[in-house]
């Protein structure tokens, strides 16, 4: 029997269309110097593989949505519970790698037989690629970069043999190799939050004896190492948002009873890592230590406070006492966001009864209020924590809009007193254009920015601008269902990632003619309608590092001069371990047929999940027509057999 021909028996199949696309791998040994003798691991799931989702939203879901009606009604036993639902959400980020390394990508028998020789046996490797998928994955920004210390960056990475581990690269084949197996044997460390500050390395880590801990490391293999075990045993502290400031690091972790509600410094040394403030833990508590941004020689975050039921802006100066809640007089209902170093003051949006307006703070309750000439000016938020308004021209930039003038690009100069003025309207007549505030990027002086057009089916739009109405223009309008993220600045060239319906995700940059600006892709990695998904963009040693894609290598490590044939492999890291398809692993997706056939769904990335037909043999394990066209597949689920 053929693909696509009907079969003697029938089967009732309830379809879900969603987009997804799978890991892949390359089953062949490697060579005996890219083998580092530890113990045995196998890749994590690729997490951003779902176009129409940000990685935000597969990994964490939407943390303001999900606390804010506890919030509204100040129901704090109520607000207590949704942000535990959160804290399992971000913990079971960690554990869907481990989980999905352990229990479905046990590497295969040599001879395709179980060792006990119980008549299981592989019958066809239908997703196979092995893949390292390269990263360095963060609590809450979206658009993350690799770490770089010296002249080397570092990222977290499984060669198919150690698991998900800390690497480095020095942009050649030779000088990258795994730092340190930090969990020996089967289970990765999953190292993520890798961040460079004061000549070391500071990331989150995963051990079966610790936990979830903080780490430092020199970038050496003698040099990393558990930083401190702040919750004895395997319990973990889940550290995030390592940032240096003065001749310390400064992170949060869980404190006794709070999530995130907990602020440390460290040395990088165990006995220079102490505690600067427990403010979860204090009165009715809080939690959600976020944002941690410099300004002026003060350390600014944002917190939940369950005593106001509202989010505060909080400063400090690395001491107990000089820790403390600044605008005691405002209540923010939502995120205080986008806290930005300018004018030696910190500036941010914050929402209080006015609405979501520009705010000001020189560290002190007096100097926290909204900026002198806001002129009515209310500002868009994505709720991509932790990125600040771009500066251009020592001008500060933000989306926002009025009943007079609609939406648009604004800036505000802090040295006169014009307060908020407006660039550039970009409504027309019944259009709704929304610039996202987390996809703004200054490059030679010009501004780079993403507009989200709902008018004529949702598409985006890529515009720029140097500051005035006349030099803010349209670059590109991009088709419906078409998308644009991750824009960048690499060594003053600027890069993006476009989601297209003819070639997939791929990078691109612009060329600049007398003619205008025009979009141009880089290099097709993945060749055809697949994506390569290029991720962590990262300016480093003069090119662009990024993690991706292709048809014969899987996701590994990729670098380019922003040229077609300057785009290149760095380093094929796992050669080994092959992903899991998944084959019949949703509900009710296997199901027999007359006895003679099997219908599963299984995963690879050129197809996504389709429907599949095995006869009991290897070539009889074949994909049945795809219900939709290329890596867009389908979740075909609860199959009922009809006699």
């Amino acid at each position: 029997m053929k693909p696509g021909h009907f079969l003697h028996a029938f089967v009732i199949i309830l379809i879900t269309v969603h987009t997804c696309i799978a890991q892949d791998a390359a089953d062949k040994k490697p060579s005996a110097k890219d083998i580092i003798p530890f113990g045995k691991k196998l890749p994590p799931p690729d997490l951003t593989a779902y176009p129409e989702r940000s990685k935000q939203q597969m990994m964490y879901g939407d943390l303001n949505n999900s606390v804010i009606s506890g919030i509204n009604s100040r129901d704090i036993n109520a607000l207590k519970k949704r942000l535990d639902d959160q804290r399992q959400l971000l913990k079971d980020r960690k554990d869907r790698q481990s989980l999905f390394s352990r229990q479905y990508n046990a590497p295969v028998n040599p001879d395709n037989r179980n060792p006990h020789n119980s008549g299981f046996r592989l019958t066809k490797d239908i997703n196979a690629l092995a893949e390292s998928n390269p990263s360095n994955n963060s609590d809450y920004y979206t658009n993350t970069s690799y770490a770089i210390l010296g002249h080397v960056i570092y990222f977290a990475a499984d060669d198919g043999i150690h698991g998900n581990e800390l690497w480095r690269s020095d942009g050649t084949a030779n000088g990258t190799f795994m730092v340190m197996d930090a969990e020996p044997g089967a289970a990765p460390s999953d190292p993520y939050n890798i961040t460079a500050a004061n000549g070391k390395l500071y990331f989150s880590a995963t051990t079966l004896t610790n936990g979830l801990e903080p780490w430092v490391s020199d970038g050496t293999s003698p040099g990393t190492k558990i930083l401190m075990d702040v919750k004895q045993g395997d319990v973990s502290s889940y550290p995030t948002e390592f940032i240096g400031f003065g001749k310390y690091v400064y992170f949060a972790t869980d404190g006794e009873f709070s999530t995130a509600g907990t602020l440390w410094k460290t040395d990088g040394t165990a006995t220079g890592t102490t505690l600067v403030k427990s403010i979860g833990d204090i009165d009715a508590g809080g939690a959600y230590i976020s944002q941690l941004a410099k300004s002026n020689g003060l350390l600014f975050f944002t917190f939940l406070s369950f005593s106001s039921g509202a989010w505060e802006l909080w400063r400090s100066d690395g001491t107990d006492q000089g820790t403390y809640h600044v605008g005691t007089n405002t209540l923010f209902y939502d995120f205080p966001l986008q806290l930005t170093s300018y004018n030696n003051k910190l500036y941010f949006s914050g929402l209080d009864d006015a609405g979501r307006k520009l705010w000001v703070s020189d560290g002190t309750d007096a100097g926290t209020i909204p900026v002198p000439g806001d002129n009515g000016i209310l500002i868009d938020a994505d709720y991509s924590l932790g990125v600040p308004f771009p500066v251009m021209r020592n001008v500060l930039y933000l989306p926002g809009s009025s009943l007079s003038t609609g939406n648009g690009l604004y800036k505000y100069d802090a040295s006169n007193n014009e307060g908020i003025k407006l660039v550039k309207d970009l409504t027309q007549a019944i259009d709704y254009d929304a610039i996202v505030s987390s996809e703004m990027q200054v490059v030679n002086n010009t501004l780079y920015f993403k507009v989200t057009n709902y008018n004529g089916g949702v598409h985006d739009e890529l515009w720029s601008s140097k500051g005035s109405k006349a030099s803010t223009q349209l670059v590109n309008t991009f088709l419906p269902g078409e998308t644009i993220n991750n824009l960048y600045d690499a060594n003053g060239n600027f890069y993006f990632v476009k989601q297209g319906k003819v070639l997939g995700s791929e990078l691109y940059t612009i060329f600049d003619t007398y003619r205008g600006k025009f979009p141009v892709l880089v290099s097709d990695i993945f060749k055809g309608q697949a994506s390569s998904y290029p991720d962590f963009l990262t300016a480093f040693k003069g090119k662009l590092f990024f993690s991706a894609a292709d048809e014969k290598k899987g996701n590994e490590l990729f670098m380019t001069n922003g040229f077609g044939l300057g785009t290149t492999l760095v380093k094929d890291i796992n050669t080994v371990s092959t992903s899991n398809s998944n084959a019949g692993g949703y509900s009710n997706t296997i199901v027999s047929i007359g006895g003679r056939n099997v219908l599963f769904t299984a995963y690879e990335r050129d197809h996504g999940t389709e429907l599949y037909r095995y006869d009991g043999t290897d070539r009889g394990t074949v994909i049945l027509d795809a219900i939709l066209p290329g890596e867009a597949g389908t979740n075909v689920n609860n199959f009922v057999p009809q006699t």
